[in-house]
């Protein structure tokens, strides 16, 4: 019967590490910092599908307060602003672009944000134009990463000391960057990815 019960256990561990899922992700947390007005739509659905889908806690921060509202419509609720965003709370910071993102590149909150996800060794993720940000914050010097090719994208990165990448998706440790809705999923699945293997 012991025997039995082991090789039941056995296999039920062998199960469990082959379901989707990511049990390494279950329960970990991740903060989205988004536009107030003008987040990319796809960026944050899909993205965030798959942070849900992990088991992954997820927080939503902007600017202010309130509803914020993608540049087709879809409407987020803010969970905290970025001034109270406190990167040591999460295992994961998420920026999201879209046309609203030109307002957030140049925010002190923002690159606080990124500064800290780096200094603190959390996953850090952007997509779209947001890894102007990151650029701007001083946090790609060095490393690789893309972004859209939009608004001097490539140029503002080149600029800041990044090793830019003309990739839909860039994973350099634990940096994900991605150039746009088109590359959501992919890149919802590489942050998770890398969150798994912390």
């Amino acid at each position: 019967m012991k025997r039995m019960m082991s090789c039941l256990f056995v296999s039920l561990l062998c199960l469990v590490s082959v379901l989707p899922g990511f049990a390494g992700t279950e329960g970990k947390k991740a903060v989205m910092v988004v536009t107030f007005d003008g987040f990319e739509d796809n960026e944050y659905k899909y993205t965030r599908a798959k942070l849900d889908d992990a088991g992954i806690v997820v927080s939503v921060a902007a600017a202010q307060m309130g509803r914020a509202k993608g540049q087709a419509g879809r409407m987020v609720d803010v969970d905290l602003t970025l001034a109270d965003v406190n990167v040591a709370d999460y295992d994961a910071v998420v920026f999201i672009g879209g046309k609203g993102s030109q307002t957030l590149v140049d925010r002190p909150e923002a690159h606080r944000i990124a500064r800290d996800a780096m200094e603190q060794g959390k996953v850090l993720g952007a997509i779209c134009y947001s890894p102007v940000a990151l650029a701007k914050a001083g946090v790609l010097d060095g490393r690789e990463a893309t972004v859209a090719d939009a608004w001097s994208g490539p140029r503002i990165l080149k600029e800041n000391g990044c090793n830019y990448k003309n990739s839909s998706v860039v994973v350099d440790g634990k940096l994900v960057t991605a150039n746009g809705p088109k590359a959501a999923k992919k890149f919802g699945s590489a942050v998770v990815e890398v969150l798994d293997a912390q």
